[in-house]
């Protein structure tokens, strides 16, 4: 280090960061925007931003090498504290469109098909921030960005239709989509930031990844505040029933996310059939739910296991001849991140629900039991390697592989015997005599 830097940790820089855009967005709103909000509404809106800074400081607070629990803070990551009040925001402005849509039966139609519009795709952008749908999607970001621009320009022609008072409530609602989707692409572009910096030397790197969660957190209250404004123009936000729904709105957005996470556990006790398999590494295989039907196999599975070991694991599902043992059709995909809610229980083993399909080759041999087979893998790098199993209550083939039934695919043929049968009969009959 030169005599003329500044040695400085890199969280102080972050926390610097984080404050400063915390700063400018709260000074903007409660300057110019707040101050038109009624009382209730004003008030709820500062709670949820009050709850954002305490969020972020906790994550701050606890990096994985400090605490036990950091994954309930962890901005990065879904199904805990963070996800779920970053899930509830958008479902708050979801709600609130929504609502204003179904009320202001006054406004123009355009208007109200607009909001009708942000409302639905908010509630989706919801639901993906606490499930992660869109890591399911190949190319996802190309479709966020299209399906950004769409809001951006109806939201600009929308604007210009509008009075000059409701204008500022739109301008918020177009800057903050800005923010989120520049935070989203430019913190990601930027290098490894560590050692020299400017005029000062950094202990440790710069935390780009919490730079743009922070930025996207604020770009997601600043898009709340700008569609509270709209309900308060379209609506009288004095009565005290639109009121009360707009703040039960959170509390039912979290008893839906509770009751939806929920279902893998009742989808295991009334509808799977019970098992007891043990992976290394801690998953266990706890229940099955086997459709076999003509062409295809379709199989529901219930893991549990706590997230990290979950993260990274990957289903095969193979169809094995049981006289030669060798596999004749094999299935692979990546665990799906649904699982039970669990935040409230820190270090609790969710229940993981994989739906799985395996289609019967036609080279299958006919009228023979083929058994079908489970393999729990786990990226590393490259390569799939296998977790062996310890404890079963299902048969085995090997040390990875458990049974878990078996499809005799005879149905299917008898009926193509059958129909081949009676062709051949129809056929016989045209023949003439003699022939």
């Amino acid at each position: 280090m030169s005599s003329g830097e500044l040695q400085i940790s890199s969280d102080s820089f972050d926390f610097a960061f984080i404050i400063l855009v915390y700063v400018l967005a709260a000074a903007v709103v409660y300057r110019w925007l707040a101050p038109k909000l009624p009382s209730p509404v004003r008030w709820l809106a500062s709670a949820l931003l009050a709850a954002q800074l305490v969020v972020i400081m906790a994550s701050l607070a606890n990096p994985p090498s400090a605490s036990s629990n950091w994954w309930l803070w962890d901005l990065n990551r879904e199904f805990n504290i963070a996800s779920a009040l970053a899930s509830t925001q958008l479902a708050l402005a979801a709600g609130v469109a929504l609502l204003a849509a179904a009320l202001a039966r006054a406004q123009a139609a355009w208007l109200r098909l607009y909001l009708v519009g942000i409302g639905l795709v908010f509630v989706f952008l919801a639901w993906d921030e606490y499930y992660s749908v869109h890591e399911q999607l190949a190319h996802w970001k190309r479709y966020y960005a299209a399906l950004g621009g769409l809001i951006s320009l109806a939201t600009i022609a929308v604007a210009l239709r509008s009075s000059r008072r409701a204008r500022k409530w739109y301008a918020c609602f177009i800057v903050s989509l800005v923010m989120s989707g520049a935070a989203a692409t430019a913190f990601e572009l930027l290098p490894a930031t560590c050692g020299e910096l400017v005029f000062f030397s950094l202990r440790g790197c710069l935390g780009f990844a919490l730079w743009e969660e922070s930025v996207e957190y604020v770009g997601a209250w600043l898009i709340l505040v700008a569609v509270l404004g709209l309900l308060t123009d379209v609506l009288s936000m004095r009565r005290r029933l639109i009121q009360a729904i707009v703040w039960s709105l959170p509390a039912i957005w979290i008893l839906m996310l509770i009751a939806n996470s929920a279902l893998p556990r009742l989808d295991l006790q009334f509808r799977a059939r019970p098992a007891s398999v043990a992976f290394e590494q801690g998953a266990q295989l706890r229940g099955i739910r086997l459709h076999p039907e003509d062409g295809v196999i379709r199989l529901t599975l219930f893991t549990s296991a706590k997230r990290g070991i979950h993260a990274g694991l990957v289903y095969s599902l193979s169809l094995v001849d049981q006289e030669s043992e060798e596999s004749i059709a094999t299935q692979t995909e990546p665990a799906l991140p649904r699982s039970n809610f669990w935040m409230l229980r820190p270090g609790a083993s969710p229940i993981f629900q994989q739906r799985m399909e395996l289609a019967l080759p036609e080279q299958a041999p006919a009228n023979r039991a083929l058994w079908i087979v489970l393999s729990l893998l786990r990226q590393s790098g490259d390569d799939l390697l296998r977790q062996n199993i310890f404890r079963s209550d299902q048969p085995l083939l090997g040390d990875a592989q458990v049974i878990l039934g078996e499809h005799l695919p005879a149905a299917e043929t008898a009926s193509l015997t059958a129909e081949f049968e009676s062709q051949l009969v129809m056929l016989s009959a045209e023949i003439p005599p003699g022939i």
